[in-house]
């Protein structure tokens, strides 16, 4: 993830960090779903 965002600039990074965002938030769902929500609208959302 790091060459390609560093290939597509700042686009890509926020591409990047969406992605594995997104990939978090859908593995802990099933385990801290509460938890991930809130976390999920911060880092996302907040920003």
């Amino acid at each position: 993830m790091t060459g390609l965002a560093q290939e597509f600039g700042r686009e890509g990074e926020e591409l990047s960090n969406i992605v594995i965002s997104s990939q978090l938030f859908h593995h802990s769902l099933f385990h801290h779903s509460h938890f991930t929500i809130v976390c999920f609208r911060v880092d996302c959302f907040d920003a």
